[in-house]
């Protein structure tokens, strides 16, 4: 797992859904990177349990892993092959809004290219609701984020 860009409500949420994924079905293990690119760069991760993130359920924003603003460099989507390939993660979720949509492309892109086995899920979230599609009802966080505001 892995947040980018700016926080928005639900992120943990995100986190709590992956967790009930996890329960449900034997052998997955749940990483993530902490503060987001700056842990794939240090190649930082945390296991993801019920434990060490009870603390958080329930509670808005990204602050169990933290997150960065920055977008995914050629030189992090390599660090980031390296380090899938390293610990044998074989999938990936990106967090984030539209320059997290256009860093996983570029970043699958990569994979492909270079025969990384590791798929990459996005889900979308942000505060601005800049992200729009006829599939895509609304993002994680600006729903939130406009009943909160209203």
């Amino acid at each position: 797992m892995l947040f980018l860009g700016s926080a928005a409500p639900g992120g943990n949420n995100i986190i709590d859904g992956l967790l009930k994924f996890q329960s449900q079905r034997k052998g997955i293990e749940l990483v993530g990177y902490l503060n987001g690119i700056d842990g794939v760069i240090r190649d930082q991760l945390l296991n993801i349990t019920e434990s060490s993130f009870a603390p958080y359920r329930n509670l808005g924003g990204y602050d169990y892993l933290g997150k960065t603003s920055e977008h995914l460099t050629q030189d992090s989507i390599e660090a980031l092959a390296r380090s899938t390939q390293k610990h044998g993660i074989t999938s990936l979720v990106f967090v984030g809004a539209t320059h997290t949509l256009t860093d996983s492309v570029r970043c699958t892109e990569y994979f492909n290219t270079n025969n990384v086995d590791c798929n990459i899920v996005v889900i979308p979230a942000t505060l601005d609701g800049n992200v729009r599609h006829k599939y895509i009802q609304t993002t994680l966080g600006f729903d939130t984020a406009a009943k909160v505001y209203s």
